[in-house]
């Protein structure tokens, strides 16, 4: 593994635990990724591809080639953290009202864009949790909402 992968890995993760995520999974939800493609490139893993490195830069606030351009030219300009980044938090609850909003039609639409983005069977994994995601959220809102 080179200097310039391992340096990434190693501000991926100052980053993804600057901006609260507690885990990589977390990371790899905003990511709509798979949480070992983060660990991967949290740990210099070389083969780790441009989608990969793309989609952890978007959830982390780079701009989306930020990391690959970084591992090309080594300018650690590319590697400032962004302005005012939004708490993780607050990206996952917009995420949340974002996705219960979606119809059905929408939620396949941007299944199928993770497939163009990221790769085969990303947007499956993707709707899986989207579902999940309004399965909870309509639990909990059944429950907030019942009579006590």
């Amino acid at each position: 593994m080179d200097a310039r992968h391992k340096e990434l890995g190693r501000h991926v993760r100052e980053e993804r635990e600057r901006q609260g995520y507690r885990s990589r999974a977390a990371l790899a939800t905003d990511a709509g990724i798979g949480e070992r493609s983060v660990a991967k490139v949290e740990l210099g893993d070389t083969t780790v591809g441009a989608k990969t490195l793309t989609a952890i830069a978007r959830a982390l606030g780079y701009p989306p080639k930020a990391f690959v351009e970084f591992l090309r030219t080594g300018d650690r300009d590319l590697l400032a953290p962004p302005q005012m980044p939004e708490s993780a938090q607050s990206r996952g609850e917009a995420e949340v009202s974002r996705i219960l909003s979606m119809s059905k039609a929408d939620l396949l639409d941007e299944a199928e864009c993770y497939d163009d983005i990221v790769g085969e069977g990303a947007g499956e994994e993707w709707l899986r949790w989207a579902l999940e995601v309004r399965r909870k959220a309509t639990k909990n809102i059944q429950r907030i909402q019942a009579p006590r």
